[in-house]
């Protein structure tokens, strides 16, 4: 005889939890992975549930009015994460900061990453230093030897490897702002599923 377990939402990540294993604060019902998100929220005066969100197209929709409190998943796999969460910093140009100011956007955001996508992400950040110390290596030299074409040729191919190294360090990228929110790319299916979907008006 199968007997029916009673099932509560967390208020974090949506994820259907049995009511057994649910941890409460007050009103509020949490899963464990979620406890640590809930508990900086409220220390930081921030309503619990309250971005980032599930935006359309695969994106993570972000607050720029309060600061952003990710779930403990790794943002790329969806697996509860153990490591120490790293900053990273995402920039946009709004034309009308660029023109008048000479600068855009910035957010900082702590992202979430398991040990197996941390490894690569420093992988790669190794590897685009390293290609750009080669490519200051060969300019130096080509600049004493007097090369001419093979120096123009390796260093825009250095270049552009250093150039896609470092962007696949990167995990976060912008795709667009709009009033008090901006939209990025970078996080897995996994992870934007427990997430709740984006609603301005409702925001």
């Amino acid at each position: 005889m199968k007997i029916s377990q009673e099932m509560e939402s967390c208020i974090e990540c949506q994820s259907e939890i049995i009511a057994a294993d649910i941890l409460r604060y007050g009103d509020l019902a949490v899963c464990v992975c979620c406890k640590e998100t809930l508990l900086d929220k409220l220390k930081l005066g921030l309503p619990p549930g309250s971005g980032p969100w599930r935006g359309g197209h695969g994106t993570l929709v972000l607050p720029l009015a309060t600061p952003v409190s990710m779930p403990s998943f790794c943002l790329k796999c969806g697996c509860p994460s153990r490591e120490e969460a790293f900053i990273e910093e995402l920039q946009w140009n709004r034309p009308l900061s660029f023109v008048v100011f000479g600068y855009g956007c910035k957010l900082k955001v702590a992202v979430p990453l398991c040990a197996e996508h941390q490894e690569k992400r420093h992988y790669w950040r190794k590897k685009s230093w390293a290609v750009l110390g080669l490519m200051i290596l060969f300019a130096s030299a080509g600049v004493i030897l007097q090369w001419n074409t093979t120096f123009v040729i390796f260093g825009a191919g250095a270049l552009g490897i250093a150039a896609i190294a470092m962007w696949r360090g990167r995990v976060l990228s912008v795709q667009k702002s709009s009033t008090g929110f901006v939209h990025v790319h970078g996080a897995g299916s996994e992870f934007l599923q427990r997430l709740t979907p984006f609603q301005p008006d409702l925001k």
